[in-house]
């Protein structure tokens, strides 16, 4: 039954969309043999990767988006810089239906931010919900997808006490000021939702923290005491 379903229904590398054997598991051999996880010094406040040092022989604990722009949330992680690959194959998860990609990007963020996950210990995973119209387009949320894998990877139950009520413009290519201005009330809490004290965000790409934020600003609202946040990939870039 196991060959027939593969035959009918292929596994895809995550990151060439190859076709996988029944040797290779969530990976190529070429792929795994050449991982993109991030490596080296990180913002300490989003994740995202930081040079070594600022030109003083210094070594900054935050990006400078981070520093000049206050989260709600605590602290963030994410594997992969969305770029090359992985920038194709997040949007193949998120618009080719690629929903099986959810599964290595789940076990990307349990290797590269486990010591994170059991120090942080949130009580629940709060994917970042997707308006009725685009989950009917699509068929799926893939932040709900990520959810879920990284649920059953962890333990950690999924929650989903936050609502989209609007739908909002693309984020890709505005600016950080026009990213926050266009998820401004763009989320509410569900009615009788009581969200649990320490949260842990899920979706595909971190780029400024705006949704984020209004996501985090609902919650926090709602009686949440702390929000943390785990993406498939981080954006270098604010635009």
């Amino acid at each position: 039954m196991l060959q027939i379903a593969d035959w009918l229904y292929p596994r895809h590398c995550p990151l060439c969309d190859r076709i996988l054997t029944r040797q290779e598991t969530l990976l190529c051999r070429s792929c795994a043999a050449h991982l993109p996880m991030i490596r080296g010094a990180v913002c300490l406040r989003c994740g995202r990767p930081l040079p070594e040092e600022d030109g003083t022989g210094r070594a900054e604990e935050y990006c400078a988006d981070c520093r000049k722009t206050p989260h709600l949330f605590v602290q963030g992680t994410a594997p992969y810089v969305y770029g090359g690959a992985v920038q194709s194959s997040v949007l193949r998860m998120k618009y080719g239906g690629r929903a099986e990609y959810a599964r290595f990007y789940a076990a990307s963020i349990c290797r590269y931010g486990g010591l994170l996950l059991r120090r942080w210990q949130p009580d629940v995973i709060v994917p970042v919900p997707v308006h009725r119209s685009r989950y009917l387009k699509r068929g799926y949320n893939q932040a709900e997808l990520l959810a879920e894998q990284l649920s059953a990877m962890t333990g950690i139950p999924v929650d989903e006490p936050v609502c989209r009520i609007r739908q909002t413009r693309p984020q890709k290519g505005l600016s950080p000021a026009a990213r926050r201005k266009n998820v401004q009330g763009a989320f509410r809490l569900l009615e009788g939702a009581a969200p649990a004290e320490r949260i842990l965000l899920v979706d595909d790409i971190y780029t400024t923290g705006s949704t984020l934020d209004a996501l985090a600003a609902v919650l926090l609202d709602g009686g949440t005491r702390e929000l943390m946040f785990a993406c498939a990939s981080v954006s270098l870039g604010t635009g």
